[in-house]
């Protein structure tokens, strides 16, 4: 039997370190009505009792960022264990700057669902080396 997920409406307003909950309803026209009449900033909706998703045993969620030479510059563990909805998803950035550094060439940069750090840099690898196979990551800077 599927039941049907509850949905809760919170009235929230502030931001960062202001951001606070003033309110949680069940209909959504209330909250927004609570919402205009005090004058707070938006109706945010939630599920009520959200099921948590299935662990993937033995696997981690790592973040990694990799040069095109191949040297990692960051890795650091995300969470542990990975659920079964974090995937691996690796970008390759052009942008110079765009993350606060110089990238000659790019950077390939991304979530990796692995064993463990060594596994993470091997995926990330994998997928460099694939990208520069494909000319879809240019070695040189451009200068």
């Amino acid at each position: 039997m599927v039941s049907e997920e509850k949905i809760v409406y919170a009235v929230s307003d502030g931001s960062y370190s202001d951001y606070g909950v003033i309110a949680i309803f069940e209909d959504e026209q209330k909250a927004e009505a609570f919402r205009k009449w005090h004058g707070y900033a938006c109706v945010e909706k939630f599920p009520l009792n959200p099921e948590l998703p299935e662990m993937r045993r033995g696997r981690n969620l790592y973040y990694v960022e990799m040069t095109c030479e191949g040297h990692t510059t960051v890795l650091r563990l995300e969470r542990s264990p990975a659920s079964t909805e974090h995937k691996t998803n690796l970008e390759l950035d052009y942008d110079p700057g765009n993350h606060g550094s110089l990238w000659l060439g790019g950077m390939l940069w991304g979530e990796v669902v692995a064993r463990d750090e060594q596994h993470a840099v091997k995926i990330a690898n994998e997928k460099r080396v694939q990208l520069i196979a494909a000319n879809e990551w240019p070695t040189d800077s451009g200068t």
